[in-house]
């Protein structure tokens, strides 16, 4: 409610009602300009002043606003070890699959980096607490034996005046974070030594 308009003398005055752009975090600006016509008439020495709003205001005037706090991100990393050192190469592969509903973010596999392992990022644009299992997929190559163990990681998004900010927790058993530990077995060759003997 702006404050009272005083007149004193009749006439046509017009004004432009806009929101200030400078809103709070998170909010987007309603743009919209409205025009506003106050019609003032001398009734015998009686000064009457009639607001009329536009025809798209004709029920009021309504400033709209949305709020859409700015995007966070997350990365879930692991590491891969092989017999204990770290990987070398990229010939393992994992996947990262949500397990909470209406989570944005899509299903992942990814390789190695030699012992590193790091999945794309995770966007979010609401908050919340986003669950994620992280598994090795079995299909390993020949000699090694895959790591079955699955992890459980929580995302947590909070908004933090109109910016989300995302913590990645991983579980107490993961605190200094995930491996996945392969053994190295190939298969045990056999080979057969033979000779002949002869006599004179």
């Amino acid at each position: 409610t702006f404050g009272a308009l005083t007149y004193t003398k009749a006439g046509n005055y017009v004004y432009e009602v806009s929101e200030n752009p400078e809103v709070p975090a998170g909010y987007k600006a309603d743009t919209t300009k409205h025009t506003v016509t106050v019609e003032v008439v001398d009734d015998n020495g009686e000064l009457k002043a009639t607001v009329k709003y536009a025809e798209a205001d004709k029920e009021g005037i309504v400033f709209e606003n949305k709020y859409a706090p700015e995007n966070a991100e997350a990365y879930i990393t692991a590491t891969k070890t092989v017999n204990g050192e770290a990987a070398k190469g990229s010939q393992f592969k994992f996947k990262l699959t949500p397990q909470t509903e209406g989570d944005p973010n899509e299903a992942q596999e990814v390789s190695n980096v030699d012992g590193n392992i790091t999945f794309d990022a995770l966007t979010y644009s609401a908050a919340g607490t986003y669950v994620y299992e992280v598994s090795e997929n079995p299909d390993v190559p020949t000699g090694y034996k895959a790591d079955t163990t699955k992890h459980t990681v929580t995302v947590e998004v909070k908004d933090n005046n109109g910016k989300l900010e995302a913590t990645v927790k991983y579980a107490e058993a993961d605190k200094k974070g995930i491996v996945f530990a392969n053994e190295y077995a190939p298969e045990k060759a056999e080979a057969q030594i033979t000779a002949t003997k002869t006599v004179n």
